[in-house]
C-alpha cells in the first residue's frame, strides 16, 4: 500500500517533477539483440560473506535459505546475526557480537 502510493503519488525533484510511475511510463524499453542466448550456467559463488539478521523462533530456530539451524531455544524471541562465509563453508551465529553456534555450510558448486 505505501509503496503504491509513493510510487504513483510522490513527485521527486530529480526526476523532474514526476512520481515514478510517470517517469517509468516515459521511458523507452531496452530490449536485448535478437541472436543474444541467456546463459543458463550456474555462476560461480565468490569468496566472501553474506550477512542474515533473522528472530530465533518459539523453539529455538532459525530460518536461512529454506534450512531450519537450532540456535537454542533460551534464545528465542531474540535476533541474531548469521554469517555465511562462502570461502571456509560455514554459517555462524552472533548474539551481542558473541558467537552463538555455528554450523559446517554445504556450498553447491565446491
Amino acid at each position: 500500500m505505501l509503496e503504491e502510493v509513493v510510487n504513483t503519488q510522490h513527485v521527486h525533484a530529480r526526476l523532474g517533477g514526476l512520481t515514478p510511475a510517470q517517469h517509468r511510463r516515459r521511458q523507452r524499453l531496452q530490449k536485448l539483440p535478437p541472436r543474444y542466448v541467456v546463459p543458463t550456467e550456474p555462476l560461480p559463488l565468490a569468496a566472501g560473506r553474506v550477512v542474515f539478521i533473522r528472530r530465533v523462533g518459539p523453539k529455538g530456530f532459525v530460518e536461512v535459505l529454506d534450512q531450519s539451524y537450532r540456535v537454542g531455544q533460551r534464545h528465542h524471541g531474540l535476533y541474531v546475526r548469521l554469517v555465511l562465509d562462502t570461502r571456509r563453508g560455514h554459517l555462524t551465529a552472533y548474539l551481542d557480537g558473541r558467537v552463538v553456534k555455528r554450523w559446517p555450510y554445504q556450498l553447491l558448486n565446491r
